[in-house]
């Protein structure tokens, strides 16, 4: 006897009450059903009333989630070496080339190697840096130029900032087609842009720019601490040198400078990253608060019967029909997400238009 009571309490307290089903099928409902995320706005109470809120929060995280995974996902590299390739693979296996074999195509001897590297604090070291310097007549530039055999114009350079300016005058110089040591025009007052594809190296940054490029791809050198650009000379499986004038010398040189170019857009990527999504979380948010506000005062009216709603409910409307629009933005957007962060203003309007006209609309 004594146990089959304890048995009718233990199924009596294992059944879910009435109230609990109706609060889960509302909650469910509110996923298509805009009078649901009324009804859970207006009617539950304590804690629970903070779900339209968290729900908010998760929303604008799933909106913006294509747009910040596919900004993780870009490669340096693929700036550098993607179409057009502005004479990118070529300049930078002669000037790689360069780094060990001189002007006549002998080898440098050991002590004549011209070593690029990279410090343990973050900064730029040369050595025998002057032995890439190109000389035209009785003119000696400060930089390296690899020029086009075919027009005797620079069609790749390299520029070092070892002169007396920080990075962002050097940097800025170049950009103007500037002397970056004199500040002076290179090729007359009325040209502004660069005249060939370069790299820049400064201080303790550097700079990738195409010459039809309207700015370059920066880099930072705090993920390529340790490394020498000397190190990139293409060799084969058994060590040796592979020849400056095959093909495969070319293709290793792509292969060796693509991680590196790659760390050293790293940093820069993933504060681009963060700083988009936050900004685009922010706005997404505030749409959230805007549109709750928005409810509150087409319910304003005299005679409108939903006056009696307050604000407070209205914004837990809007935080509860943002999760159905997130996830079908979230859905479109790794399809398409150049303009996943659009997907979401969309849908979310929308939804937001339908629940004013219809579930908040006055009786006529």
């Amino acid at each position: 006897m004594s146990n089959n009571k304890n048995k009718k309490n233990y199924n009596a307290k294992k059944r879910m009450s009435p109230e609990t089903k109706d609060k889960l099928k509302t909650g469910f409902a509110t996923i298509i059903n805009n009078d649901a995320c009324v009804k859970v706005a207006r009617e539950w109470k304590g804690p629970i009333q903070a779900l339209p809120i968290c729900l908010a929060v998760v929303s604008v995280v799933l909106a913006v989630l294509p747009s910040f995974i596919s900004q993780m996902n870009v490669q340096g590299a693929s700036g550098v070496y993607g179409s057009p390739l502005d004479n990118f693979d070529v300049g930078l296996a002669s000037f790689t080339h360069a780094l060990t074999v001189d002007e006549k195509g002998n080898a440098r001897p050991e002590a004549e190697i011209v070593h690029v590297s990279f410090t343990e604090d973050g900064e730029l070291k040369l050595t025998n840096v002057e032995k890439l310097y190109h000389t035209e007549g009785e003119v000696t530039y400060s930089w390296f130029i690899d020029v086009d055999t075919a027009t005797k114009a620079p069609a790749f350079e390299v520029f070092f900032n070892t002169f007396s300016i920080d990075d962002e005058t050097f940097f800025n110089r170049l950009s103007k087609d500037m002397n970056p040591e004199t500040g002076n025009a290179r090729h007359g007052e009325d040209v502004v842009t660069p005249q060939a594809s370069y790299l820049a190296l400064g201080k303790t940054k550097m700079v990738f720019r195409k010459v039809h490029s309207t700015r370059g791809q920066e880099g930072a050198y705090d993920r390529i601490k340790g490394q020498d650009l000397v190190d990139f000379t293409p060799k084969n499986a058994n060590g040796d040198l592979i020849p400056y004038t095959s093909y495969s010398y070319r293709s290793t040189i792509v292969k060796n400078w693509t991680p590196f170019i790659n760390a050293t857009f790293e940093t820069a990527k993933i504060t681009s990253a963060w700083s988009f999504t936050g900004i685009m979380a922010g706005i997404d948010l505030g749409l959230v608060v805007l549109f709750g506000l928005i409810l509150f005062v087409m319910t304003r009216g005299k005679k409108n019967p939903f006056r009696i709603i307050n604000l407070w409910e209205t914004i837990k409307m809007a935080g509860m029909a943002s999760f159905t629009p997130a996830i079908l933005a979230m859905i479109v957007g790794f399809w398409m997400p150049q303009y996943a962060y659009l997907f979401f203003m969309f849908l979310y309007g929308m939804r937001m238009m339908w629940m004013s006209m219809k579930s908040l609309r006055p009786m006529q």
